[in-house]
């Protein structure tokens, strides 16, 4: 990636000079971070993907930050199946279902990793979006009443009732 004579001495300091480009090589040999890159020296994600589209190489070298996920989304890289990131620190992050939704993550998925009834409670997300996000009526029928209206403040029949007509 091309890079400006002040991020050149940014990066590499005003002794190792010239460089016109920045390369993936470089990135690991500085141990430099996608919100180093980002922040520091005001690199766009475009210019970042451009540098290395492969999400394998970011996701291996180390230095993403949950937090770097969402402005990922030409990757799109999904917390769950790529960073293994668990249910409950997955809802800390405070995402919304369309930002949920932008990095791959599903319903099903979400089940896989051990969301229940009651930490979809902590989503504080709609019944519509928790059904954009792929919840089925299949899914809501192995709840109990309490869990439903608990969730949802309906029961498991007029829960149903309601996805099977959206």
């Amino acid at each position: 990636m091309h890079i400006t004579p002040r991020a050149s001495i940014q990066i590499f300091g005003w002794f190792d000079q010239p460089h016109t480009v920045l390369m993936w090589s470089d990135v690991k040999t500085l141990n430099l971070t996608w919100r180093m890159l980002r922040e520091e020296f005001e690199f766009t994600p475009q210019q970042l993907f451009s540098l290395q589209a492969d999400k394998q190489e970011w996701i291996h070298r180390g230095g993403l930050r949950l937090s770097d996920l969402p402005e990922m989304s030409m990757f799109p890289i999904n917390p769950l199946r790529d960073m293994r990131v668990d249910i409950g620190e997955l809802c800390t992050t405070q995402w919304d279902h369309e930002t949920l939704s932008s990095m791959g993550v599903s319903y099903q998925q979400m089940q896989e990793f051990g969301i229940t009834p009651s930490i979809m409670q902590f989503y504080r997300f709609s019944l519509s979006s928790w059904v954009s996000l792929g919840l089925q009526s299949t899914h809501v029928k192995t709840w109990t009443d309490k869990d439903a209206i608990a969730t949802f403040g309906l029961g498991v029949p007029e829960i149903c009732r309601i996805i099977d007509g959206l």
